[in-house]
């Protein structure tokens, strides 16, 4: 099953407000109660962490495109190669 953007979200906003509850549940019992991996959990939980103020964009995906530009090949030097 694929989740939608708002589904991940809110899926999301359930963890952060178990940690909030539960600020003592391990990561594990955080994963069995909210049913996504350990790894999934880690991630949130870190990126919650390094942030000075949480809102609500803090709760959707981060892209995964490149964040420096391609190197792109001057044409000059491409046309004497």
């Amino acid at each position: 099953m694929t989740l939608t953007e708002a589904e991940w979200e809110y899926e999301r906003m359930k963890l952060y407000f178990l940690i909030r509850e539960h600020p003592d549940w391990s990561v594990r019992k955080l994963r069995d109660a909210i049913g996504h991996s350990e790894t999934w959990v880690k991630k949130w939980k870190r990126r919650w962490r390094e942030i000075p103020e949480l809102h609500a964009e803090h709760f959707k995906s981060q892209s995964r495109s490149p964040k420096t530009p391609t190197y792109v090949l001057d044409p000059a030097v491409r046309d004497t190669i």
